[in-house]
């Protein structure tokens, strides 16, 4: 009787132990799925977005500009971004400290696309602003690179109430491009650390 009891209790101890550890595995692994990205010098991120229906027409806005910053004196710091008519109308974007893309209009995807202006139209920014209506799409892609003077990463955060991923620092170079699905570019957009901010877009695309 003694024996079967000292056996039991041996039992019990190794089903234990077996628990413990994987419970100890478990939770290893959920903590990695809760740890915060790795910070980087360089996010480059390629994302799948919902563009905007109006007029008959899927469509996105173009904007890029300078902007003066409170407590910045007459500096003028250089933004582009994308914009769609849907209840978050914010799509993508870049500026002088951060690059962002929607969480709600958009998703993830592994498809390679290019950076550059090839077979669109534009140049730099002056002082005036230029906002530009695209035909787009139901759905176009969006490349946002961003090169950093010290390490950071995409996070989700939520602004004014928009969901966003962004990822904010000192921006040596952001760069963003939107295309088709198909490959054709719809626009291209930079800005670096001198302020410089281009834009550039497909040649149909019209002046707002």
């Amino acid at each position: 009787m003694e024996v079967t009891w000292h056996a039991g209790i041996k039992s019990i101890a190794k089903a234990l132990t077996v628990f413990v550890a994987i419970a100890t595995v478990c939770a290893a692994r959920l903590s990695e799925a809760d740890a915060e990205p790795a910070a980087s010098r360089v996010i480059d991120r390629t994302f799948s977005c919902q563009t905007g229906y109006l007029g008959g027409v899927y469509q996105v806005e173009a904007w890029a500009g300078k902007s003066v910053r409170a407590g910045s004196g007459s500096k003028r710091y250089g933004f582009a971004s994308i914009r769609a008519n849907l209840p978050e109308q914010s799509v993508g974007g870049i500026d002088a400290d951060a690059i962002w893309v929607s969480r709600r209009n958009c998703q993830a995807v592994r498809t390679s696309m290019p950076l550059g202006t090839t077979g669109l139209q534009g140049g730099a920014i002056g002082l005036l602003e230029r906002r530009l209506d695209c035909f787009t799409p139901r759905r176009v892609l969006i490349r946002i690179r961003g090169e950093f003077a010290r390490p950071t990463s995409l996070r989700a955060v939520a602004p004014y109430g928009d969901a966003l991923l962004l990822a904010r620092g000192v921006v040596r170079k952001a760069q963003l491009a939107m295309s088709s699905p198909a490959g054709r570019r719809l626009a291209y957009a930079s800005v670096d650390a001198t302020q410089r901010t281009l834009l550039y877009t497909a040649p149909d695309c019209e002046e707002d």
